[in-house]
């Protein structure tokens, strides 16, 4: 205490504190603000044709809000940096990969991106994740574990986007990094 003095509760205190304590909780808890204080009053309408996303709740036309994610990966290798589209993600995963690098995996739905990249494989964990959004998983090859076990496996829990199968896959080279950090997608192809 300050200055070296100590308080004690008289008998007749204590007795009050212990009574309060011991007193059954009441039947309808005391609100001290209501939904609408907290928030600033009522939310505003959205316009005719719009909803909230269904990743991250942001406003957006309906049909973008309700679109099939589209899981992209991406990575984070110092001359990837800076990474396109990160700002357009509904969610980012950062997680390692191996050899002391992470890769992103981001989740994009109602934002249209440009620009995403550099696209680069498929590893086992991020499957998974992209199967929890049951989306359109976009990599370029991968990890033997991720391309013939993890992939297969949850074949109906993603779409699979492998740039390395060729066909009419959505990717393009850029010039102005080096391979492998240069393949780059946006949400209209």
């Amino acid at each position: 205490m300050p200055g070296g003095k100590t308080t004690v509760a008289s008998p007749s205190a204590k007795a009050s504190i212990a009574a309060s304590a011991s007193a059954s909780p009441s039947a309808s808890p005391t609100v001290l603000y209501s939904p609408s204080e907290i928030a600033g009053g009522s939310p505003t309408p959205l316009p005719s044709g719009w909803a909230y996303a269904d990743l991250d709740g942001m406003p957006a036309a309906a049909a973008q809000a309700h679109a099939l994610p589209m899981a992209i990966m991406i990575s984070d290798n110092a001359v990837a940096r800076p990474q396109s589209g990160i700002s357009m993600a509904s969610i980012v995963y950062q997680a390692y990969a191996e050899g002391g690098e992470d890769r992103y995996m981001m989740v994009f739905q109602e934002q249209n991106a440009t620009d995403i990249g550099p696209v680069r494989s498929a590893r086992p964990d991020y499957v998974y994740w992209a199967a929890e959004y049951k989306a359109l998983y976009a990599h370029d090859g991968g990890s033997p574990k991720a391309l013939y076990q993890v992939i297969p496996a949850m074949a109906n829990y993603i779409y699979d986007e492998n740039a390395s199968s060729g066909g009419s896959c959505p990717y393009h080279r850029i010039t102005t990094r080096l391979a492998p950090q240069n393949e780059y997608t946006n949400s209209a192809t």
